[in-house]
């Protein structure tokens, strides 16, 4: 993570209420999650509990979740550790990774590129309205494994994030 990311969330957190929840509404739209918006922690010390915490396996998560598998690509042998939803491309491309999960509501082609280049393990659409076709089609010609959730952002990042702590157990959106 950057130096530059946490004094931009340490700036927005300054206006959220303190609700303890660990995904909040700031920066102009885009979500921060429980990873980004803790202090800094003692020198030695994991940054955040995704570092501690044993990796899930994303068809494991996607049964648990009640997410929808949109593409042909099997999910199956990839792993997941954390869970991060904005709906900011730049802010999705600082915090992607290979255990990363994306949750977004965003659902332009750039998403794809954004997978390929990251390396990303999935990407899960949220919101009411299914993504494009075109997307879909574009996503299984690129091997890219997409998720949809009919819930908003905030709430299907909870709903993942949870199932990811607690192992499942987690109501569906």
């Amino acid at each position: 993570m950057i130096a530059g990311s946490r004094i931009c969330t340490a700036v927005a957190m300054l206006a959220l209420p303190r609700t303890g929840a660990p995904w909040q509404s700031g920066c102009a739209g885009a979500l921060c999650s429980w990873v980004i918006s803790t202090p800094a922690p003692a020198a030695g010390l994991p940054e955040s509990r995704s570092e501690t915490q044993l990796p899930m396996e994303l068809t494991a998560l996607i049964e648990r979740s009640g997410a929808r598998l949109l593409t042909r690509c099997r999910p199956e042998g990839l792993d997941v550790l954390r869970v991060y939803g904005s709906d900011k491309m730049s802010v999705l491309l600082n915090e992607a990774s290979q255990t990363t999960l994306l949750a977004t509501p965003l659902s332009g082609p750039q998403l794809l590129r954004l997978a390929e280049l990251m390396d990303v393990p999935a990407i899960c659409l949220t919101g009411a309205t299914p993504p494009p076709p075109e997307l879909v089609t574009a996503a299984d010609k690129a091997g890219t494994v997409l998720l949809h959730s009919t819930a908003e952002l905030a709430r299907t990042c909870n709903l993942l994030d949870e199932c990811l702590r607690k192992g499942g157990g987690a109501e569906t959106p």
